[in-house]
């Protein structure tokens, strides 16, 4: 269905016009959107490989047996329960 209104000119209170591939092209010579899609694609190469990489050692880290990891394992997910809890209780409380 995306596909089919990006043929038209559709604005939401009129009926839907088809211009064929004429939003393509118009995208196309739009320079913000080539300065977006560069900018996306430098996110993608510089970060991508960071987060996974640092992913990769944590959950290591979180394999490894030792007599502390339990304390790591705690302070590790801590936030993930912490913020459960916090939604939880303002839940309870705005109900």
């Amino acid at each position: 269905m995306a596909l089919v209104i990006s043929l038209t000119d559709w604005q939401f209170i009129k009926v839907a016009k088809f211009v064929g591939l004429r939003n393509y092209s118009m995208i196309l010579q739009d320079p913000k959107f080539s300065a977006s899609l560069g900018r996306s694609f430098l996110f993608t190469i510089g970060f991508v490989p960071i987060v996974y990489t640092f992913s990769l050692a944590m959950a290591m880290l979180l394999k490894r047996k030792s007599r502390a990891i339990g304390v790591f394992r705690t302070m590790y997910f801590m936030p993930v329960a912490m913020s459960l809890v916090i939604a939880g209780v303002m839940w309870a409380f705005y109900v």
